[in-house]
């Protein structure tokens, strides 16, 4: 299925996307915003599969760094850090088609 191989590589992006976060000594909103568009995304697509694990990992995700965005938090906010990993992780247990 071509979603899954799509996951796979949202979940490298995301990898991607937190090792920069760790790594922002000025406002991460930028991150945070591409965070929030990318778990949007990754929602409607699990939704539409019935991936309701992976749907509600992103959901969380795209709420946290939504909010982290707007609040200009800095880039340790735990919400959005328990959501993210939690977002891999449920990514990482699809098994490929």
């Amino acid at each position: 299925m071509a979603f899954h191989a799509q996951i796979q590589s949202e979940r490298i992006r995301l990898v991607a996307l937190s090792a920069a976060l760790a790594g922002a000594e000025v406002d991460p909103c930028a991150i945070y915003d591409d965070l929030t568009s990318r778990a949007h995304r990754l929602q409607s697509g699990a939704e539409t599969l019935e991936l309701t694990e992976v749907a509600a990992a992103a959901s969380s995700l795209k709420l946290a760094a939504r909010c982290a965005s707007l609040s200009h938090a800095d880039n340790t906010d735990t919400t959005v850090w328990t959501a993210l990993v939690a977002l891999v992780s449920a990514m990482g247990t699809l098994a490929p088609a």
